[in-house]
C-alpha cells in the first residue's frame, strides 16, 4: 500500500467536496482505499487530502489521469496540485493504556 498526501486550493470547499464525494467510485475503481480530508487551521480552502492506495502504480496512474484533472477542474480547484507519494516508516495510535 502506497499513502498519498495532495495539498491544493480550492474555491469553495463546499462545492469541491460535493464534486469529491460524487467521484467516489472513480476513485475506488482507480485503488483508494481510503482518505481523510484536511484544511488549513486558517484557511479553509486550503486543502489537504491524505488517502491510501492499493499500490504505487495504481496511485501514480490515477494522479496522471484525464478524469481526475476534469474532475478537479468540476471542484473549484485553483492552480496545479502538489501531489507527494509516501511509504510508511511507522505508525502509532495512542489508547488510555498508554
Amino acid at each position: 500500500m502506497v499513502n498519498v498526501l495532495i495539498r491544493h486550493h480550492v474555491v469553495d470547499l463546499p462545492r469541491w467536496k460535493q464534486t469529491f464525494d460524487s467521484h467516489l467510485s472513480m476513485r475506488k475503481a482507480g485503488g483508494e482505499l481510503e482518505f481523510r480530508i484536511f484544511h488549513s487551521h486558517t484557511d479553509p480552502t486550503d486543502l489537504f487530502v491524505l488517502c491510501q492506495f492499493e499500490t504505487l502504480e495504481m496511485a501514480k496512474r490515477f494522479f496522471a489521469s484525464e478524469n481526475l484533472k476534469k474532475g478537479m477542474s468540476e471542484a473549484g480547484v485553483t492552480g496545479a496540485p502538489e501531489v507527494i507519494f509516501l511509504d510508511e516508516v511507522r505508525s502509532f495510535h495512542r489508547t488510555a493504556a498508554d
